[in-house]
């Protein structure tokens, strides 16, 4: 809520052009925008020491709604908007032929596309209607009004060969998915992999529960269904039928999905050949599939699988399942579900009809009430296309030498802590699964990390916000599951029974500490269990940043502390975890800090405080 990342971002759209050429003013001016920002934002009137969310956040809360356009709203949407605006003065400039790299060119060309509504409006619903010409895309419901080419036949329609087009040219994994993936055993190596499908709506309990909320979920879905094919042409009789098959269609999937409590590592990796694959789960023709879907000519190395191709089958039960659920249903739902799938992704490209539309259905299931700005829809497009690209652009405007050092100098720091914590503090590790720890710290330090703006010279800020984010990415090496990958990231038991049985010791503290926060708004329980790897990675997170910061301000500052921001009153310390709060959620602040012993020493909370859990505190790192 009061992150030093949303106040340097802020402060770098409007103010630092004005400054750059002053730089101590500019530092004058972070420095006081960041005090301001901070005293607007934090609830003096609430008690750090009883909720500091409701300190740290209370006001920001209270103060600032929910935009229309979104279904939630943090400081990181404020910071990834203030991105958005950077990208997008960068896509609409001209383009300059012969002086850019063609992607960067074609990435300007698709912005430039993406902003012509009035095109966009003239053409309407054509260009969908021209892919579900596609012989493998016609979609039944339609029946004749896509003409003769467009019109569905069940005698010519192959699932295989309409699962192989949305997959192979589209990017659209539906039912299964199958990719290329880092071999969990042997991370040198590269392995093809099948999973199961996406659902629609976001949880398979919006399927399966018949609460008020999810029933209402289930029509909304119906009736978006039913009136994006009227839209595209169908018959009203004919949408209503066929769609209300759709979604008894989807049901049925949602009850073969394999929930995510029951995805462990450890289950997710099932060695089988295609021919095992195939003699496996019988009824679809596996390596068919994937010949189609492979471009050879781009992946020339790829041309000549066989059955003997090693594949990983994440959840064998669920292909099983499904492959016998399309045995009892009729092809002509399979082809309309298959096929819708792809026409909602692709209404987002069309008229502002269409787009409408699919605000009514956000309003139900998000709570938006808006669409997002023309532009922010372009730039997000174009940066889901052309990505490496656009994030060429950027660093190329953007980057600064200065930023890589401050960022190397914290994720070294947090990396040194870590290291410290566990020769210092670590009391339930044997030393031969500490060692090992040990290598992993050093060779597995740079995974799942950015590079983020700082407030210059003011490093509880920038240890506090994004410092803890740091040790939070690291520590995920070192949860529940994360712990299971060796210093190669290779999926292996490296560490000893001992040390395992330990670990679950400690967790089984954490799991019960925030099984017991009931979350009124949702009106249950957090699952403890459900959250233990972020739950794990914030408590860890918190403590490495400080540890880190407490080194740096002893070896840069020989001791001494740093300045008190203007008007705010509070020392480093107290700022440092303050930006800590990267979380809309009250119960990974409340939960991590009041584990933390020094937050309730820079609050100085009782021991009774809800904030200082004392003697009863859960901590694993």
């Amino acid at each position: 809520c009061v992150g030093g990342m949303l106040c340097f971002s802020l402060v770098k759209q409007y103010t630092c052009k004005l400054l750059s050429r002053n730089s101590t003013l500019l530092r004058l001016s972070i420095f006081l925008f960041t005090a301001v920002f901070m005293f607007n934002n934090i609830n003096w009137s609430a008690d750090p020491c009883n909720n500091f969310f409701e300190f740290a956040c209370g006001k920001w809360l209270k103060e600032n709604s929910i935009p229309d356009e979104y279904s939630s709203y943090g400081t990181y949407k404020m910071i990834s908007k203030s991105v958005k605006i950077m990208l997008k003065e960068l896509l609409q400039k001209p383009v300059a032929e012969g002086e850019e790299v063609e992607a960067i060119q074609k990435a300007k060309l698709l912005y430039q596309s993406c902003m012509n509504e009035t095109a966009i409006e003239m053409n309407d619903m054509k260009p969908l209607l021209e892919i579900l010409k596609d012989p493998a895309l016609r979609w039944p419901v339609l029946e004749t009004y896509n003409g003769p080419e467009g019109t569905w036949k069940e005698q010519e329609f192959s699932l295989l060969e309409t699962l192989a087009v949305l997959r192979g040219q589209y990017n659209n994994n539906i039912l299964f998915t199958f990719s290329v993936e880092v071999d969990s055993k042997n991370s040198e190596d590269h392995i093809l992999t099948l999973d199961q499908g996406s659902l629609f709506m976001e949880s398979r309990e919006d399927y399966l529960t018949n609460s008020t909320e999810t029933k209402t979920y289930r029509d909304a879905l119906l009736k978006l269904m039913i009136d994006m094919a009227i839209l595209l042409g169908a018959n009203s009789t004919t949408a209503h039928a066929d769609m209300a098959k759709v979604l008894e269609f989807e049901i049925e999937l949602a009850k073969i999905v394999i929930p995510n409590r029951n995805r462990t590592s450890e289950t997710l990796y099932n060695k089988f050949t295609i021919l095992q694959l195939q003699n496996t789960i019988p009824g679809f023709d596996w390596l068919h599939y994937m010949n189609m879907v492979i471009d050879d000519e781009f992946n020339p190395e790829l041309k000549h699988i066989n059955v003997s191709e090693d594949i990983i089958v994440y959840v064998p039960q669920y292909l099983k399942d499904l492959v016998k659920l399309l045995q009892t249903v009729d092809n002509r739902t399979v082809a309309n579900y298959v096929v819708w799938r792809i026409v909602y992704r692709r209404t987002n490209n069309l008229s502002k009809r269409f787009l409408n539309r699919r605000l009514e259905y956000l309003k139900v299931v998000r709570g938006m009430t808006s669409l997002a700005e023309r532009w922010i829809m372009c730039v997000v497009y174009v940066d889901y296309i052309f990505s490496y690209a656009v994030g060429r652009m950027f660093v190329d405007a953007h980057f600064q030498e200065d930023k890589k050092k401050l960022t190397e100098e914290l994720v070294e720091g947090v990396r040194w802590a870590f290291l410290d914590i566990l020769d210092k503090e670590n009391d339930w590790m044997d030393k031969d699964t500490k060692n090992k720890a040990k290598e992993k710290v050093m060779n597995n330090m740079h995974s799942n990390m950015i590079t983020f703006e700082f407030i210059f010279n003011f490093r509880s800020i920038s240890y506090g916000g994004i410092g803890t984010i740091v040790g939070h990415e690291f520590s995920h090496a070192f949860d529940n599951n994360g712990r299971k990958y060796d210093k190669f990231g290779n999926l292996q038991q490296w560490w000893t029974n001992a040390s395992i049985s330990k670990f679950e010791e400690k967790t089984q503290c954490m799991i019960k500490q925030y099984d017991d926060y009931y979350w009124l708004t949702a009106g249950m329980h957090v699952n403890g269990k459900m959250t233990l790897g972020e739950n794990i990675a914030d408590n860890a997170g918190i403590r490495q940043s400080f540890r880190a910061y407490r080194k740096w301000i002893r070896e840069k500052r020989g001791g001494k502390e740093e300045d008190l921001l203007p008007g705010i009153g509070l020392k480093a310390a107290r700022i440092q975890i303050l930006n800590g709060v990267h979380s809309p959620s009250e119960f990974r602040t409340i939960g991590a800090m009041s584990n933390f012993e020094e937050f309730s020493k820079a609050f100085n909370c009782p021991e009774t405080s809800v904030m200082n859990r004392g003697s009863n505190a859960c901590r694993v790192w």
